[in-house]
């Protein structure tokens, strides 16, 4: 009798343990970092990548800095800002179920690589002097028929379909052109962690903008199309099209909001702007520039003073025009406790 209650217990025990092993999620994860510059940009323009890890969420920073609030993108484009040459940039990926993360840094180095020709020799002028005049000239028109072989090699056709397939669920369509690679989605300035030709987006609200942005070798600059949805549109041809030869935009309306990240005491809020095509986008709070949130219309910001109110300020300055915008809103620093109760008298 006691060796068979020895041998159920025994295979209890084995159980049990078989159970735990099934349930513990593996937190160890190989993490590479790479940096995938955009043409034409002098090396500003860089696409971070991380490899996708099913069912992680992904964390970016910029010198100590988080630049996204998308926590489930492994790539994002960003744009360097400041007069650095060199960024700290870090990516920390954190399995589901797992307490820590896996944290890598790299430096990112500005570098311009733009190829230049070698210019020929003019020779001397009659006094011995280099023909400065000659060399600029045609410096100047090598330069300009560059630009028109990029603008016609730019001149592929690109579009894509809105088609609503429910109350906040519409699925955009890449259209007219059947190469696979080289293109990414845009939804209201965020780039999108796919590269499928369909893409379904199941947030949609009135005054998205949606873009499809592509870039080839012959084209390092890219070509955009851009579209803004409304939920009353039924039909493809009442939908805005934006083309990137839209009209100049110079005065701008804008507005500040907050919107705040629970079980923070009020302390870590999304910064968000009016969002526009083409502009330049730079925060300040009471006075001072947050180079985190620098050509970026929402970002997560932390309040670290010990003050109860903040001065947030955007500046937003189309590129085309030059004309600065400024917008202002007070933060008041308010607890869970405070918020809950606001929104029960709501």
């Amino acid at each position: 009798m006691k060796n068979y209650v020895l041998k159920i217990v025994f295979v209890l025990a084995a159980c049990m343990s078989f159970i735990a092993c099934e349930k513990e999620v593996d937190c160890t994860l190989e993490v590479d970092l790479l940096f995938d510059v955009s043409g034409g940009t002098e090396g500003r323009e860089v696409t971070l990548v991380a490899p996708f890890i099913e069912d992680a969420t992904y964390q970016w920073f910029v010198n100590d800095q988080k630049v996204t609030t998308n926590e489930t993108a492994s790539q994002i484009l960003y744009t360097f800002q400041g007069q650095e040459e060199k960024f700290d940039v870090c990516v920390l990926v954190t399995k589901d179920g797992c307490e820590e993360g896996t944290k890598v840094c790299e430096v990112y180095e500005i570098e311009n690589n733009e190829e230049q020709e070698p210019t020929e020799d003019k020779g001397d002028d009659e006094n011995g002097n280099e023909n400065e005049e000659d060399e600029a000239n045609e410096n100047g028109n090598e330069e300009d028929q560059d630009n028109g072989n990029e603008n016609k090699a730019c001149d592929f056709a690109l579009n894509f379909t809105i088609e609503k397939i429910g109350d906040h669920e519409v699925k955009l369509t890449k259209t007219e052109n059947e190469d696979p690679f080289g293109f990414v989605w845009v939804i209201n300035g965020q780039t999108i962690d796919s590269s499928e030709s369909i893409f379904v987006y199941n947030d949609a609200q009135d005054g998205d903008q949606y873009c499809l942005m592509m870039e080839t070798q012959e084209c390092p600059s890219a070509k955009e199309v851009c579209k803004t949805y409304t939920s009353e549109t039924e039909n493809e041809e009442e939908i805005i099209e934006e083309e990137n030869d839209k009209e100049e935009l110079c005065e701008v309306d804008g507005e500040v909001t907050f919107d705040v990240s629970g079980g923070t005491e009020g302390k870590e809020v999304t910064l968000i702007a009016t969002y526009y095509e083409g502009v330049i986008y730079e925060w300040f709070v009471n006075g001072e520039a947050v180079e985190a949130g620098r050509n970026l219309f929402q970002f997560l910001h932390t309040f670290k003073g010990q003050e109860k109110n903040y001065d947030v300020c955007v500046l937003i300055t189309p590129k085309n025009c030059g004309v600065i915008n400024s917008f202002c809103a007070n933060y008041e620093i308010k607890t869970d406790e405070e918020l809950m109760q606001e929104a029960g008298n709501n």
